[in-house]
């Protein structure tokens, strides 16, 4: 069990005005006022002069100063999880003593990257704008088709990064990683059903696009939406210049 951290030179003076002024109070009740301990208060009564100046025993730190630092600079600078940093310097510690390097150097927090693009209060408000306007929608819902498209990364979950930030500096913001192999999906679904999931292999362009509605949203659209469907993109804008034929059903698009 480690032990308590020392008085501090207020405390100590505290403890010292309490007990010329209250010369019959116990070291108890000392304690009690200054929120320490009964017997960290003792101890420095019965020797007020070398308290805090016993020399320290244990085992001496395995990094010096100079790799303190050196580690504290790759977290930082070179944005390196405690396991690369001990495989890119010569340390002769353990992970956790990187770890605790980290932990005790007061300019690093380990924090997670904002995401990106970040919402900004305009957005905020609009969302909350659509979302009083059509809180009251019932039967309106039956007739939308909801879709999107999803990127998953293979090198790495999505918006869930953490990396140790030097708080003198700005925060990093989350951006999509590539190079390290991914999986795109398209779906879609209504309010009485659900397309199958189409797995993209190719560059998304108005052709490609055109083929994926055709082949998995427009078989589909009687079961998704009742009467006539609006179909909603829910991901961002598109600006194909050719757009896909619906058929002869007439159906709304939104983007």
């Amino acid at each position: 069990m480690g032990s308590n951290k020392e008085l501090s030179s207020e405390e100590r003076a505290q403890i010292d005005i309490l007990r010329r002024v209250h010369p019959e109070w116990s070291g108890a009740k000392i304690a009690k006022t200054v929120h320490r301990s009964k017997a960290c208060v003792n101890k420095y009564l019965r020797d007020p002069e070398n308290h805090g100046r016993r020399p320290r025993t244990g085992r001496p730190k395995v990094t010096n100063s100079r790799q303190d630092r050196q580690i504290a600079r790759f977290a930082s600078k070179k944005k390196l999880h405690p396991r690369q940093i001990l495989a890119s310097l010569p340390l002769n510690c353990s992970l956790r003593t990187v770890n605790r390097c980290l932990e005790s150097d007061s300019n690093l927090r380990w924090v997670k990257r904002q995401g990106k693009p970040a919402l900004t209060p305009v957005h905020r408000e609009a969302r909350l704008q659509f979302a009083i306007g059509h809180h009251t929608l019932t039967t309106e819902w039956h007739q939308i088709i909801f879709s999107g498209e999803k990127k998953f990364n293979l090198d790495g979950p999505d918006g869930f990064s953490y990396y140790w930030h030097d708080i003198r500096d700005q925060r990093e913001l989350f951006s999509r990683r590539f190079g390290g192999g991914s999986v795109m999906v398209w779906g879609a679904f209504g309010a009485t059903g659900r397309c199958p999931l189409a797995v993209i292999r190719c560059a998304v362009n108005a052709e490609t696009y055109q083929d994926i509605l055709g082949e998995y949203l427009l078989p589909e659209t009687h079961a998704l939406a009742a009467h006539t469907g609006v179909f909603n993109k829910t991901t961002h804008r598109h600006i194909a210049l050719a757009l896909p034929v619906t058929g002869s059903r007439p159906m709304g698009f939104q983007s």
